[in-house]
């Protein structure tokens, strides 16, 4: 009888050991954390329960410098042993990595995130390394300055002009997060619009800058917060009470240059609010402007005016610290 021999058949390669899951993963200073999957294809077993393998995560560019601004979750891995493996995957392990925002323009564009193994000696494991590559997006900073008169020249570098006294939105996140306010009145002595009083929202810290209140010539400066003072919000003062510098994380800027009874304002936004921020300062990332009445400007504009009773001036506690610029200090 003729003997039929079966045809050989090639098995895919298994990879044995500790490897990552994802191969495409883009981290981007306005985006979302993203996960690391570490699996291993092959149980780890010993004498006792209580041996273990450790993981040890570094980030480091690739000529290996460390790079400060990329997070993990956490920075040690820990294998169990498992007898049970489903499908290719015997133990895993995830870890959560992320972008920090930032206000300056980084040149990365890829990052090594690198897993050193340690293991006991009652464990057999030649492996010593797990490498995964990332590839950064670092998106630019912006920058919006409002001047007296009341011109804004805002983060896509558009000129416009205030021509009518109120309360007005300078910039607002669209997640609520951050939200500076500004109130626009007439300057005394002059025959302009100016801004009076600044206020600042970030992550439920209210910051009220204020001297419309003010009735002496010098103009006093009355600064109200609620709650206290958090670590997201560090204020700076200099030249004699004169210039205001406050520092929010590292997602934003804010200097307030005062100048007899009116304000200048600067505001400096990470890449993190890119296509995230509304508001006379217009959007980053964004050439998009609509219409207004109150200003002048060939580029139209929201009305980012606000009625009376519903800014972040109305109904603040009483009055905390009281500034005069010849010779105060915050």
């Amino acid at each position: 009888m003729p003997v039929h021999q079966k045809q050989s058949k090639s098995s895919e390669l298994l990879f044995l050991g500790i490897q990552v899951m994802e191969t495409n993963i883009v981290l981007q200073e306005n985006g979302q954390p993203e996960t690391l999957t570490f699996v291993s294809t092959v149980p780890l077993t010993c004498e006792t329960e209580k041996c273990k393998l450790d993981m040890v995560l570094t980030v480091k560019y690739p000529k290996g410098n460390t790079l400060s601004n990329v997070l993990l979750s956490r920075c040690i891995l820990e294998f169990r042993p498992n007898d049970r493996c489903q499908g290719i995957g015997c133990i895993t392990q995830q870890v959560k990595v992320a972008m920090t925002p930032n206000l300056y323009t980084l040149n990365v564009k890829d990052i090594h995130i690198s897993g050193y193994l340690y293991v006991d000696e009652q464990v057999m494991w030649n492996q010593d390394t797990v490498q995964a590559k990332i590839k950064v997006i670092d998106l630019p900073s912006a920058s919006c300055y409002m001047t007296a008169g009341v011109f804004i020249l805002s983060f896509q570098n558009n000129m416009s002009k205030l021509s009518r006294r109120g309360t007005y939105i300078l910039l607002k996140s669209r997640n609520n997060e951050f939200e500076i306010q500004i109130r626009v009145t007439s300057c005394p002595d002059e025959n302009l619009l100016c801004v009076c009083g600044a206020a600042i929202y970030y992550k439920e810290t209210r910051l009220i800058i204020d001297r419309c209140r003010s009735t002496n010539k010098e103009g006093d400066i009355f600064i109200q917060y609620r709650p206290a003072m958090r670590a997201n919000m560090k204020i700076f003062e200099g030249r004699h009470g004169k210039l205001i510098y406050i520092v929010l994380d590292n997602k934003a800027q804010v200097r307030i240059d005062l100048r007899h009874q009116s304000m200048t304002l600067t505001v400096q936004s990470s890449g993190y609010f890119t296509d995230r921020m509304d508001g006379l300062c217009g959007q980053i990332g964004n050439n998009t402007w609509y219409h207004s009445n109150d200003v002048q400007t060939s580029q139209p504009l929201v009305d980012w005016r606000l009625l009376p009773g519903l800014s972040l001036f109305e109904n603040y506690e009483l009055l905390l610290m009281t500034l005069t610029p010849s010779d105060a200090r915050m």
